[in-house]
């Protein structure tokens, strides 16, 4: 009650929300005892003026100290979730977003979510590639890898070890002038270089000019924004083996998200923001909607890969090397699993810290609201990182629902 008596007392103006100095209103403060704690609370006011005013996003990476920034305080978010609309009833002060009582019970629920996480398998699309190979089942040794970048071994990228070290020719596709210059010094001769974007108009000319078998080895997609219509304007032209496709682990199961393909898309600076909202959460899709698109055309989901990527194999190929290593199968899994394990494993803070941990709250406790912040969130995003567009709208399409044919039938 005192922190929250102190706060009310420190919260600033609408000058003051311009960044000026939180005044302490010594009327309140009639105890020198209490001194400290009520100008800790007036500098994070002062600080983080996005706290206060419901014109902005409520994130913890905003609103709190650093100590508190690793996963968020769900209980900030949920007191609103129970009284209705969560901006306009929410207590949005320093103690209902801060409070460590309230934190620890977050990590208690995510440390019950992380359990049942670990039961998806965390494969290396590579070693897959290569069991296939050395059982005779790899129909080619092409490798296509959509945003390639400069092609260091550093990273998670499973083409990089085809590529190099075990000589697989294949596309290597990069828009970036300096990470492509990089890229065609790092590569062997077998692999073809293209400084160019990828999108769902020219991955079939792409594919062509670069002479791709129909069956391809893998297929990796990492472009950081219209991946999942890239991923299906592929399917629809080539077949192969093994599909690595990068997703936003922040969007939980079950809404299917999608940035739509626009050439005047803009990748956004993953420290910039507006509002409180990190631009950079508007990319990719979700882990929902990259698994649903692909099943139709026989693939399996057999894992996360990579940082936050969802792993997918071709349903023919993967029953055939079940058949000569009964020992170790690879299983399928459903697009719930594979979305819960990304989030729980791989959660970022793209839209702010503790954003996406409150909609994986909410997908196990309170689905029939989830939407309804989750769409409130990506607009956000995608406002602060595009700009706005007609009718006051984002400049940039998107879908967020939760029928997969929303997004299909646009392509």
């Amino acid at each position: 009650m005192l922190i929250s008596a102190l706060t009310k007392a420190c919260e600033p103006s609408a000058s003051q929300r311009r960044g000026a100095v939180c005044r302490l209103r010594f009327a309140v403060l009639r105890s020198s005892t209490f001194f400290a704690v009520a100008f800790r609370v007036c500098i994070v006011a002062a600080q983080n003026p996005a706290c206060w005013s419901p014109d902005y996003g409520y994130t913890a990476e905003v609103c709190c100290p650093p100590d508190l920034e690793p996963v968020g305080n769900i209980t900030c978010w949920w007191d609103g979730f129970q009284a209705g609309d969560f901006i306009a009833t929410g207590d949005y002060s320093y103690a209902g977003c801060c409070n460590r009582t309230n934190w620890a019970r977050t990590e208690a629920v995510l440390g019950d979510l992380m359990a049942r996480a670990t039961k998806m398998p965390y494969l290396y699309a590579e070693r897959i590639v290569m069991e296939l190979d050395q059982a005779g089942l790899l129909p080619t040794r092409f490798v296509v890898n959509y945003g390639a970048a400069d092609g260091s071994a550093s990273g998670d990228d499973p083409a990089v070890p085809l590529f190099k070290e075990h000589g697989f020719p294949g596309l290597a596709v990069e828009p970036d002038e300096a990470k492509a210059a990089k890229l065609r010094r790092s590569m062997p001769a077998a692999v073809q270089v293209r400084e160019v974007g990828v999108t769902p108009l020219n991955t079939a000319d792409l594919l062509r000019e670069a002479s791709a078998p129909e069956e391809p080895a893998l297929l990796k997609v990492d472009i950081d924004s219209f991946d999942c219509p890239v991923l299906l304007a592929t399917l629809r032209v080539s077949r192969p083996a093994v599909v690595q496709v990068e997703v936003n682990s922040e969007v939980p199961y079950p809404v299917i998200f999608g940035v739509h393909y626009s050439p005047n898309f803009r990748h956004s600076d993953r420290k910039g923001r507006e509002h409180g909202w990190f631009s950079r959460g508007f990319f990719g899709c979700s882990s929902t909607l990259a698994a649903e698109l692909a099943q139709p055309f026989g693939y399996d989901v057999v894992g996360q890969a990579g940082a936050h990527d969802v792993l997918l194999m071709r349903r023919d190929l993967r029953l055939a090397m079940n058949k000569g290593m009964p020992w170790a199968p690879l299983r399928a899994y459903t697009a719930a699993g594979v979305a819960r394990a990304i989030s729980v494993r791989c959660m970022k803070k793209y839209f702010g810290s503790g954003v996406g941990v409150s909609w994986l709250m909410l997908a196990e406790t309170r689905p029939e609201i989830l939407l309804k912040f989750v769409t409130r969130g990506i607009k956000a995003s995608c406002l602060a990182s595009q700009g706005l567009g007609r009718e006051g709208e984002c400049a940039r399409g998107y879908t967020v629902g939760f029928d997969v044919e929303e997004f299909r039938r646009l392509y």
